[in-house]
């Protein structure tokens, strides 16, 4: 689509509508202070989506750059401003902030010229009113400013890692791309971590989800293509995921995101054994929900779980021995349960509700098996709680859920991910 041209007498700013096109890596932004109330100074630094956007170019009328099919946002960092519509920058700006005037003023350059304007923030809000340096810094808030933003700010997901003992909370990524994080999984040696995202604020759905890969410290972070839910093969070289659409079933792929090929176009949310090679999925169709077993060097595919739920949920997870696995089954009621990678006939318990904990509450779908060997880690919100929190299922069922030490009460909701030592825990979560 063709790009709008506004200008004023001095500045220039090209307004790129939504289209089809490939995304340009993006840069992260710098990272601010860290926050401490003490010596903490104002600053308008993070990610914002407008609420409303408008440029007045001159005597024409007001050009609207926000809108259902066309999301206006901003990345800020202490020194650089950057206005994109959807994933394409309308201007990238140097600023300089002076938060001891009131209200606060906010001068802005860029290659085609300069605007002065007035700011202010309140909370998690933000507004600008700016003018071309011609017209001069407009004295308060007013629509007819040559530029004018009402932004909220954006909380993306970040990627974390936190020590089993609750110990150690360290973000190990968090982008301006791909806003929103999930599904970890770690790689057995320790080395990688494979998750996926997608572009929310540049106004992707879940749908346009991606692969992603970084190292265990947030380093070289990949984009391996369309797909969701990766987990690792116990070498290392495969993953296998999940694709939906046209293209939608259970997939393999070498580490490095060639090599794609589909093993069940009927199944979803695959995860590699530990132990064998050996992967689990599961097949919702028909109403009748199955949980299968599907060997790589031969290709056979055999069924643990069948008829028992009507639904099983993603985000299912093996024991660290490869022996079990839980799943969260939905019927006339939900279910956390475990069943043998032997089959339901070897063993099947429901691990919650439990005489421990008869009543469930909201909780997440993604589980993972770890801590002692007979836990299983969820996000869930009980009686009381005001926001979803991290909680330790004991297998048995004979001890209630318990709290998970070092989870922050406010991040709510996280998909999580233990290392193969049971020592760490990778989770995404969006921190406020």
């Amino acid at each position: 689509m063709k790009s709008t041209i506004l200008a004023t007498a001095g500045w220039a700013i090209a307004i790129l509508v939504l289209c089809q096109g490939a995304v340009g890596q993006q840069k992260t932004p710098e990272k601010a202070p860290a926050a401490n109330a003490a010596t903490t100074k104002p600053t308008i630094a993070g990610l914002w989506q407008a609420e409303s956007a408008s440029v007045s170019p001159g005597e024409r009328d007001e050009q609207t750059l926000s809108g259902s099919e066309q999301i206006c946002n901003a990345t800020v960092s202490e020194k650089q401003f950057t206005l994109r519509v959807g994933d394409e920058i309308l201007a990238e700006m140097t600023y300089v902030l002076d938060t001891k005037k009131s209200p606060w003023t906010i001068d802005l350059k860029s290659k085609d010229g300069a605007l002065l304007g007035i700011c202010s923030r309140d909370g998690n809000t933000l507004k600008i009113c700016a003018n071309d340096a011609a017209k001069g810094r407009p004295a308060a808030f007013s629509n007819d400013a040559g530029l004018v933003l009402a932004l909220k700010q954006f909380h993306p997901s970040a990627l974390c890692v936190i020590n089993a003992d609750g110990s150690g909370l360290k973000r190990l990524l968090s982008r301006n791309d791909f806003t929103r994080l999930g599904s970890p999984d770690w790689s057995r040696d320790g080395r990688r971590i494979a998750f996926d995202g997608w572009k929310s604020l540049y106004g992707e759905e879940v749908a346009q989800v991606h692969l992603l890969t970084c190292n265990v410290d947030g380093s070289g972070f990949k984009d391996l293509g369309e797909g969701c839910m990766p987990s690792w093969s116990p070498d290392g070289r495969q993953l296998t995921f999940s694709a939906a659409g046209a293209d939608q079933g259970v997939y393999l792929m070498n580490a490095d995101g060639s090599n794609r090929r589909c093993i069940d176009p009927s199944g979803t949310d695959s995860e590699w054994s530990p132990k064998r090679n050996e992967i689990a999925y599961i097949v919702n169709e028909g109403g009748s929900a199955h949980l299968c077993i599907y060997d790589v060097a031969t290709k056979q595919r055999r069924s643990l779980l069948e008829d028992r739920y009507p639904w099983i949920r993603s985000g299912m997870c093996w024991s660290p021995e490869g022996d079990w696995l839980a799943l969260v089954g939905v019927g006339g009621r939900v279910e956390i349960a475990a069943v043998s990678a032997r089959g339901e006939k070897a063993g099947f318990k429901v691990v919650l509700p439990s005489p421990a904990s008869p009543k469930v509450g909201k909780i997440n779908c993604t589980v993972s098996w770890g801590g002692s060997g007979k836990e299983i880690l969820l996000s869930a919100q009980r009686k009381g709680d005001a926001e979803m929190l991290l909680y330790l299922l004991d297998v048995d069922g004979k001890r209630p859920p318990q709290r998970f030490n070092g989870y922050p009460a406010t991040w709510g909701s996280a998909d999580t991910a233990w290392s193969s030592d049971l020592k760490k825990v990778v989770f995404t979560a969006s921190p406020p």
